[in-house]
């Protein structure tokens, strides 16, 4: 789709009710000056010519734009992102542009099929950031950080995320939990129909730590409960529907952790057979539940996408999906209007020139990461080969049927009988 595109892109991919397939994604604008060339974009997708719109900004406002997430229920389309509230130049300290990133949203109008005027939720002089977006038939919620000092390590100044419902393109704060550690991430969906925020706590505030990462859930009824007390680093939180259900999960230590009561967690451990990793995601179609995840190919220095497949009993071997020649950095996917899946993705590739050795084992020169992007849409496929044949020998008789047995593998991602 696109070449040398920002490194920091992470687009998301949806379709609504009415067939709409829309991503959207942060780019550079190269038109733009020094500290405020990136922007909310969005495509839609073409089902006539199977190709994507040129990317139109969701809110120009000249400024630096980040975080986009996206979320569709029936028709409704809404994006939310951390917009800061004036322009910069090259000399902007880290504080002064903290201090101005707001969040707010915008709807997509399926009448003129472009974005309405984005609403501004936060005006204040803290930093709010990573805001995350979900919607169901009970309305659309919205939730973020915000740390009072304007620190983006979250290490100084308080930090709470605040909770919030869009009520007529209006925004009204539900909840505001406090919290007296960095957040790590966050996210906001629903278990049993109920919106939900699930994030994770570094609780001894060393960002040089990891094993003290937690899981803390609640709603807008409910206090606060910690879902983890171990050793391990929790991260990637999410909200998806598994095997019919509405369901949060994470990773963690080579497993994929998920749970739609928060009382009984469910597990997918990676071994030889089912690959995970902490850079995943699921995708629910017609057929069942789909287990996309990121991980180095076997036989090359690539990182590709692979998928595991809910089988009604457990989740299948690992089939590989992509094959690039760079590395799979960030993706996202969902089931596209015709029932296959579509999955959006970046790769990133790199060169190194050394222009000096120090005589210290250290040398001077530069390093340079090109990202692409990419659509990849396909169709659930059954690809079954024979692994083994066996026989009893006492079995063979002259002009008689030899029961054989088989051992067979399917390497595809339809699920058969």
């Amino acid at each position: 789709l696109q070449e040398s595109i920002y490194e920091a892109a992470n687009p998301k991919i949806i379709a609504n009710d009415s067939g709409v397939m829309m991503m959207v994604w942060t780019a550079d604008i190269a038109e733009r000056s020094n500290g405020n060339q990136t922007a909310i974009v969005y495509s839609l997708y073409n089902e006539i010519d199977s190709a994507w719109s040129e990317p139109v900004i969701i809110s120009d406002d000249g400024t630096a734009d980040a975080f986009a997430d996206i979320a569709t229920y029936g028709d409704d389309i809404y994006v939310t992102w951390v917009n800061p509230k004036k322009e910069f130049d090259e000399t902007v300290t880290i504080e002064d542009f903290a201090s101005s990133c707001e969040i707010c949203f915008a709807k997509f109008d399926m009448e003129t099929y472009a974005f309405e005027e984005k609403v501004v939720v936060t005006d204040n002089e803290s930093y709010n950031f990573a805001p995350v977006i979900c919607a169901s038939n009970d309305g659309t919620y919205i939730a973020y950080v915000e740390n009072s000092n304007s620190d983006p390590l979250m290490q100084t100044g308080s930090n709470k995320i605040v909770f919030a419902k869009i009520v007529n393109n209006t925004v009204q704060v539900i909840k505001e939990n406090n919290v007296n550690a960095p957040i790590h991430s966050m996210n906001v969906g629903f278990i049993n129909n109920v919106p939900t925020v699930a994030y994770t706590v570094d609780l001894d505030s060393n960002i040089q730590t990891s094993e003290d990462v937690e899981v803390y859930v609640f709603d807008e009824t409910a206090e606060v409960y910690r879902l983890t007390d171990n050793r391990e680093y929790e991260q990637n939180i999410q909200f998806n529907r598994i095997n019919n259900k509405e369901a949060l999960s994470y990773y963690s230590n080579n497993t994929i952790y998920y749970t739609d009561d928060f009382e009984n967690m469910e597990s997918i451990v990676g071994n030889d057979e089912v690959f995970v990793s902490s850079n995943y995601c699921f995708i629910n179609d017609d057929i069942g539940t789909m287990l996309l995840t990121a991980l180095p190919t076997t036989d090359s220095d690539t990182t590709n996408i692979f998928a595991s497949v809910y089988n009604g009993v457990g989740w299948s071997g690992t089939a590989q999906i992509t094959e690039t020649e760079d590395n799979v950095k960030s993706f996202n996917g969902c089931k596209s209007p015709d029932g296959n899946i579509n999955i959006i993705f970046t790769t990133a590739s790199y060169e190194a020139e050394i222009l000096e050795n120090n005589g210290d084992g250290s040398s001077t020169g530069s390093f340079n990461e090109y990202v692409n992007m990419y659509s990849y849409e396909f169709e659930r496929y059954v690809d079954i080969s024979i692994e083994s044949v066996s026989y009893v020998d006492s079995n063979i008789i002259p002009g008689e049927q030899l029961p054989v047995t088989l051992k067979v593998k399917n390497k595809g991602t339809q699920v058969i009988d």
